[in-house]
């Protein structure tokens, strides 16, 4: 202790608490005692004070997901998550107030926060509705709330993933097949994400297509054997630890490899015709199609010529 003073009339002692813990958080307990040499003297009632302090230990925010892993950006496919503000070490559930906040500042939590073990808690589920943010999770002191304010925020955008469900390619005919991304904010990072396609494929450099991020293989002279289901399937690179891809990460085309031939009368394939005093009848068949996918055409040259319907 300090030994006591006069000031104003007053006995005044104090005690400094060097470089606090939290081990420091206690009550402390001061007791006044007449000096020896003052015999005459006495103290009538209680003689004793007690002090609590709250050792406020830096506390730490961080905004995490289900599985308890820290997040700062979430893109949203046709789902919902929901996060959790955590706030630490906290002597009591009293001691902050804490709260999740819009971009503009206005209070979206509606849920109490929770206290266990030195950490308080509070959860928000976030919907493409209300995506795009960017949210906070603000916490103040209680007793002073201008004096403390600890804040973290998180990004979470509202995404679609676009393959399309039914392509169409001629044999022989190179065939670009893409996944896309779409964001509601600009992509300057494409190795955000990591594609895998099925069947086993390298696709090619994913490129910043318009703010989305866009992958894409090319089939090059595809036949029949490549009529098929292909799927892409998104991830997030393993170096972006903050960054969560939500919802169906899979997108699926359909691909119909359409052959194109040219028969003779006999429905014979011909590709060259030496015509002797005589003509010669061939048919465009295009296999195997629906009913008004195509056009078909005979040209000769540039020439589109008359020819019968089938």
């Amino acid at each position: 202790g300090i030994n006591a003073e006069y000031g104003e009339g007053n006995c005044v002692t104090k005690y400094t608490v060097s470089s606090p813990s939290a081990e420091d958080s206690k009550d402390y307990s001061c007791t006044f005692n007449v000096a020896e040499e003052n015999a005459q003297v006495r103290i009538v009632g209680t003689a004793a004070a007690t002090v609590t302090l709250s050792v406020i230990t830096e506390p730490t925010m961080m905004i995490v997901d289900g599985s308890d892993t820290t997040v700062d950006t979430v893109y949203l496919i046709d789902e919902e998550v929901s996060l959790t503000c955590k706030l630490s070490t906290v002597t009591d559930i009293s001691q902050f107030t804490l709260e999740i906040q819009g971009e503009d500042g206005s209070k979206i939590s509606t849920e109490d926060a929770t206290f266990d073990n030195g950490i308080l808690s509070l959860s928000h589920t976030f919907t493409k509705a209300d995506s795009n943010g960017p949210f906070k999770c603000v916490a103040k002191l209680a007793s002073d709330p201008d004096l403390t304010s600890i804040e973290e925020q998180v990004h979470i955008w509202s995404t679609e993933l676009v393959a399309f469900a039914q392509e169409t390619a001629v044999a022989g005919q190179d065939k670009v097949l893409s996944c896309t991304l779409q964001t509601q904010n600009t992509l300057e990072d494409t190795d955000l994400f990591e594609v895998t396609w099925d069947p086993t494929t390298t696709p090619e450099d994913s490129i910043n297509d318009d703010g989305n991020y866009l992958t894409k293989i090319t089939l090059a002279s595809p036949t029949a054997d490549n009529s098929r289901d292909y799927t892409c399937t998104l991830s997030v690179a393993a170096e972006n630890q903050g960054v969560k891809l939500i919802g169906d990460k899979v997108g699926t085309t359909n691909l119909h490899v359409a052959t194109l031939v040219i028969n003779d009368a006999d429905n014979t394939a011909v590709n060259t015709a030496y015509v002797i005093d005589d003509t010669v009848e061939l048919t465009c068949k295009i296999s195997t199609v629906a009913e008004d996918q195509y056009t078909l055409a005979f040209y000769i040259g540039d020439n589109e010529v008359e020819a019968g319907l089938g």
